[in-house]
């Protein structure tokens, strides 16, 4: 281990960040449908919290902690966890775009589904020769 390699390794030194395990209070999960953000987060299993030097400024306002919470959407074999995965799917669809020149720079080359609007990626990588 040491220093170098470039920003990322840096920053390291100055942004903390604290896994926690949580416990999920017994027959909460899964969440209703109309569940408010603290009942589904309740069911997180683990909550990782970030801050930038120590937290040094939050009495004041500013660099505060961030706080996100990590659900587990497979089980141990693979299969779906719902209604997380499903959760995640739907989010992952409203934020597709699928951009056929950056796919092309990068020698990838889209399928009919790749092209539609609001799809998730379907392509094709193809090594480039030369290397």
């Amino acid at each position: 281990f040491g220093l170098g390699g470039g920003f990322d390794n840096l920053m390291l030194y100055f942004v903390q960040f604290w896994m926690t395990r949580q416990t999920p209070p017994k027959d909460a999960c899964p969440p209703a449908a109309d569940a408010t953000k603290e009942e589904r987060s309740a069911c997180a299993p683990w909550r990782r919290d970030s801050c930038l030097l120590w937290c040094f400024g939050s009495l004041i306002g500013i660099n505060k902690q961030q706080t996100y919470y990590v659900f587990r959407v497979v089980n141990e074999k693979g299969h779906k966890v719902d209604p997380y995965f499903t959760e995640l799917q739907n989010l992952a669809y409203t934020r597709v775009a699928p951009d056929a020149q950056a796919a092309f720079v990068h020698n990838i080359t889209l399928d009919d589904l790749g092209h539609q609007e609001n799809s998730m990626f379907h392509g094709v990588y193809t090594e480039p020769s030369g290397r």
